[in-house]
């Protein structure tokens, strides 16, 4: 087999295949008998037509059949050869082909165009790193949720007061107090006096019962202007939440092991701590990707990014959205199609550089950590394994916390203290965002 390569533009390679026809004579056989037990004629018992008949009547699906496997059993011995990497199964262009002689094939795939990695280690990257600073009154108010898990809640008959759950349906209405078609939630919890609606509407349903129906008038404020909005709860039920005491009792509750409510005061401390870390950790990584990206010339091919988009299309398509409105996405997804095809490129290249593997016992390890976090059982764990793309999508989240490691170790951060209270307000404000 020889295989000569030609690069084109936007990272397209021209793969030139010739295979000798003695290293193809076998399988043009076999695909002939495969061929031959499926063909029934008038005449002839399925599977017994002559074979000489069957090359003349069906020499095209013969042919077709015949390249088809060549290309499925080969191909990855043709891109071995070319010393590429393609990212996509590639297109057959042209092919010349007559039985006795030598197969001709030319096939284009697309390959990940040529960049410089920014050097990280040389030059680091500098991201701002938030230290959240976990407070007495943060315990506290965990120490109330854990409170709240542990409550002995109590249907009750007489009047909601500020601190019980209600149950409710909730339908808006317009200003005539005509209900809006499309605009209900029904079985909705709140607490009173707390929440976007337990608070607004606080006053409005005190007193209430089981049965009643109340309307609410609730103002939101966006920046510089509100919106005025009407409501007709339905109270389903309103429950009331006995709290325990804050004593080694609930500590017990909590976990066998604590003696005392200092013991399950630090492990919540603790736990708070590791959770913000983690959600600081989340930010810097997402800020050194950006960075990544920002700093790395890559030019990406019209091709791959329409490869990308189509990919989109394609599984909204299958989610059952038929009505999938093309033009908007390949317009509105085009930014970060470009963004995630760069990344993905950096960090394969990261990864290379580093000289990173992921085998089969880092994927075993990650899905036991897992897995006792969870609370799973050994049968869960074996089915874990034994999956396929569980392990597929493992081994990608091995691959990406290897290359962000790198990264962050290599990074340069501008720390910033603060409270828990102003890091959940930050994160709401780019969520809302």
């Amino acid at each position: 087999m020889k295989v000569r390569t030609e690069k084109k533009e936007d990272s397209i390679v021209r793969m030139d295949v010739t295979i000798p026809w003695e290293d193809l004579s076998d399988e043009f056989d076999s695909t002939i008998q495969m061929i031959s037990r499926n063909i029934k004629e008038p005449g002839f018992r399925k599977g017994k037509m002559p074979v000489s008949m069957i090359r003349n009547k069906y020499k095209s699906d013969i042919e077709a059949e015949f390249i088809d496997n060549v290309i499925r059993k080969q191909y990855l011995d043709f891109i071995s050869e070319a010393n590429i990497e393609p990212i996509d199964s590639g297109n057959l262009v042209d092919m010349n082909f007559k039985e006795g002689e030598d197969l001709s094939l030319t096939i284009e795939v697309q390959i990940e165009p040529e960049f410089k990695l920014y050097d990280y280690g040389k030059n680091n990257l500098e991201v701002l790193k938030h230290i959240v600073e976990i407070s007495d009154d943060d315990v506290k108010r965990a120490i109330e949720e854990v409170r709240e898990q542990y409550a002995e809640v109590k249907n009750t008959a007489k009047g909601a007061e500020i601190g019980n759950y209600l149950e409710v349906d909730i339908q808006e209405l317009d200003e005539s107090l005509t209900p809006i078609i499309g605009k209900k939630v029904e079985k909705r919890v709140l607490k009173l006096g707390e929440g976007e609606f337990g608070e607004k509407a606080a006053e409005q349903l005190l007193g209430a019962i089981p049965g009643d129906e109340r309307v609410v008038r609730v103002v939101q404020e966006h920046g510089d202007h509100s919106h005025n909005f009407t409501f007709r709860f339905s109270i389903n039920s309103v429950e009331e939440h006995i709290l325990p005491d804050v004593d080694a009792d609930l500590a017990k509750k909590v976990n066998d092991s604590f003696k005392s409510v200092e013991e399950l005061k630090e492990r919540i401390r603790k736990d708070l701590q590791a959770r913000y870390d983690a959600e600081s950790r989340n930010l810097v990584n997402n800020a050194l990707a950006d960075e990544m990206v920002r700093v790395t010339d890559i030019e990406v091919p019209e091709t791959m990014i329409k490869s990308y988009l189509d990919g989109i299309i394609s599984r909204a398509k299958e989610n059952g959205n038929e009505d999938v409105d093309e033009d908007y996405i390949r317009e509105n997804y085009r930014t970060g199609a470009i963004w995630n095809m760069k990344w993905l490129m950096i960090r394969k290249s990261v990864y290379r550089r580093e000289g990173f593997e992921v085998n089969d016992s880092d994927i075993d390890d990650w899905m036991e950590k897992s897995a006792q976090l969870l609370g799973l059982d050994k049968t869960a764990v074996l089915s874990m394994k034994n999956d396929n793309d569980q392990r597929e999508k493992i081994r990608q989240d091995i691959f990406e916390s290897k290359v962000m490691e790198a990264l962050r170790s290599n990074a340069k951060y501008n720390e910033k203290k603060m409270s828990a209270a102003e890091f959940n307000s930050m994160l709401n404000a780019n969520h809302h965002h």
